[in-house]
């Protein structure tokens, strides 16, 4: 059966890279919502 390749997530430290991504993607988007809701209330 060929192999799908997840074990290299936990080779090394891809999959801490990976969460350290997705946690900058996270804070990314809360920042957005956040100066979305205060200039949608101002304005």
């Amino acid at each position: 059966m060929q192999d799908l390749g997840i074990q290299i997530l936990f080779e090394g430290n891809n999959f801490v890279r990976l969460l350290g991504g997705l946690w900058i993607t996270v804070k990314t988007a809360l920042t957005a919502v956040v100066i979305s809701l205060v200039l949608g209330i101002l304005m």
